[in-house]
């Protein structure tokens, strides 16, 4: 835990200062970063659980070990052994790809302790009100504990806003598909659920039924709930007592602050960087940065409500590695990823260090199966971290309607600081929210730990600085992603705090409004121009003494355009 006095000596950093009132260009620079080294772990845990043994076998069953012959005791010893070592002997047949898949590494080495689990994911027999959970996670954490049982309730319609926008570029110019509210509300598998309780927060993904994806909160841990790869387990359908499916399929279960991150040699760093664009772009913005954020049309949120409206976009090179791997079903899946890993981010927000609450709502959707010219591998070296945030910070700016107050890339690319350098994980412009030309984050996404990342970035944007040297570097804010960094520091909070003050301040807050545009509901039994007639459209747009006066015609009888006229009683 911090220490009341590390909090209070965390000063706020001068970038935001300048990310607001200054009129110079802005100086790009990176945030120290901090570089961890952990040793190689055990791949498999001593508490891994096994079937019970049967009642009837008790120890004053067993035959002492003297009395059996050598070749029954060695039979014996290798069953055991072989039992022991199940669950390593399955992990060492993964292949990087499968370990990546599983648990975030590259490496046997790296594996962190785990469990061998079969969760039960009971669907609940009815619903008394739309509130009420959908499933039970049944869940044995620990050998020594009871069973956990979380209600499960869904926050697909949480996730996505209702004018949810779907866009998949299939040429450079881009050009693709789009899909608007009810249409692309209905791409969605509504397979994502919370637990939230006083001592238990959770996030579990269920979207082919089977496999359960997610993080579990308890005692300031994080434990991670993932599947085992289909080719190395049977998936088994049961059914419980009163018909209701169970998923029972393989999983892992580990403590995220077990897990060891180092990749070649180096720790994966995080990267924080200023707010940083021209002069140019500046002086075209200028009065934008500065005015009252709140436009017509915008919708206000409840008091000491927060929500961030988001916009993630998937590059080429993540989409080829999901089309590659799954084919056909590659867009379902990439979809099913990116709500899991958003859904797991959510409730790290949601832990109780985390003061005000965040809830982030996805409004824009877009993948790239062709990556537009704007912002091609070439112009960014194939992953240059710095490079490509650039880029992509200035097309997303610039697109259409921007209806979102962050944009979120997830990339397929190493990411790095150039050629020869440590590779990196995220990159950020810190106290980017609210800040069109800086409100972005760009984010590897090859696997689960993306969710950490993105967690790590999102924090920059709303003002948390790295907690190194005020706060230790054993939270989430962290520079360097690595073991033990799942929870808030109080210098995270107090700087997450402060930006919150600052934006209120200046009347510039978009997590407490929304810019889309609010729709008017149309019912069947009033159709438009029923409730108010063209006279009282005319009377309510130009005052009392307006009426609706009929269309001129020609000479010859015929009708003119049809344009409203307007007469002055």
């Amino acid at each position: 835990m911090d220490s009341p006095s590390s909090s209070s000596s965390h000063p706020s950093s001068s970038s935001s200062s300048s990310g607001w009132h200054g009129h110079r260009p802005r100086r790009m620079s990176s945030t120290p970063v901090t570089t961890q080294q952990q040793k190689p772990q055990n791949s498999f845990s001593s508490s891994s659980s096994f079937p019970p043994l049967p009642s009837s076998f008790s120890s004053s069953s067993i035959i002492p070990p003297r009395r059996l012959p050598s070749s029954v005791l060695l039979l014996v010893i290798t069953t055991l052994l072989i039992s022991v070592q199940n669950g390593l002997c399955m992990i060492s047949f993964f292949s990087p790809d499968d370990l990546k898949y599983t648990f975030g590494v590259d490496h046997l080495s790296r594996v962190p302790p785990h469990r061998l689990v079969t969760p039960r994911l009971i669907a609940r027999p009815r619903r008394v009100r739309p509130d009420d959970p959908l499933f039970d996670l049944y869940l044995q954490m620990a050998d020594d504990e009871q069973p956990l049982l979380l209600p499960l309730h869904s926050i697909t319609d949480q996730l996505l806003a209702d004018q949810l926008t779907v866009v998949r570029r299939t040429r450079p110019d881009g050009g693709g598909h789009f899909s608007l509210g009810r249409e692309s509300r209905a791409m969605v598998d509504d397979c994502h659920f919370h637990h939230q309780s006083e001592h238990i927060l959770a996030a579990i993904s269920n979207c082919d039924g089977l496999e359960l994806k997610g993080t579990i909160i308890r005692n300031g841990s994080v434990h991670v709930l993932h599947p085992i790869p289909a080719h190395h387990f049977p998936r088994v359908r049961r059914s419980t007592s009163d018909g209701a499916t169970t998923a029972t399929a393989l999983h892992v279960l580990y403590r995220r602050d077990a897990v060891a991150t180092v990749k070649n040699g180096t720790g994966e760093d995080f990267c924080g960087i200023e707010n940083t664009i021209s002069s140019d772009e500046m002086a075209e913005n200028e009065a934008g940065i500065h005015e009252d954020a709140f436009v017509v049309g915008q919708r206000l949120m409840r008091e000491g409500e927060l929500t961030v409206e988001l916009a993630v976009f998937v590059d080429e090179q993540l989409w080829r590695h999901f089309s590659s791997k799954y084919g056909a079903y590659a867009w379902q899946k990439l979809q099913q990823y990116t709500l899991t890993m958003l859904s797991n981010i959510q409730i790290m927000y949601r832990q109780p260090t985390s003061v005000p609450s965040l809830t982030f709502r996805v409004v824009r959707y877009e993948v790239y199966q062709t990556q537009p010219s704007a912002i091609a591998s070439y112009l960014h070296e194939n992953g240059n971290a710095q490079h490509y945030l650039d880029l992509f910070c200035r097309y997303q700016r610039n697109l259409g309607a921007r209806e979102w107050d962050h944009a979120l890339m997830l990339t397929g690319f190493d990411i790095h600081r150039g050629y020869g350098a440590t590779s990196i994980s995220g990159i950020a412009r810190l106290d980017g929210m609210c800040d069109s030309w800086n409100s972005c984050t760009l984010a590897e996404g090859l696997d689960f730990t993306s969710a950490f990342i993105g967690t790590h970035e999102l924090g920059h944007a709303v003002g948390m600085r790295h907690d190194e040297p005020y706060c230790p570097g054993t939270h989430i804010m962290s520079a360097s992603l690595g073991p033990g960094k799942v929870t808030w520091s109080s210098c995270s909070t107090r700087d997450y705090q402060m930006f919150i003050q600052r934006l209120d301040a200046r009347q510039n807050n978009c997590m407490r409004s929304s810019l889309l545009r609010e729709q008017l509901p149309i019912t069947e039994s009033a159709k438009p121009g029923q409730v108010y007639d063209a006279h009282e459209q005319c009377r309510l747009m130009h005052g009392p003494s307006y009426v609706q006066v009929s269309p001129r015609h020609d000479h010859y009888g015929n009708g003119m355009p049809k344009k409203i006229s307007l007469r002055q009683i």
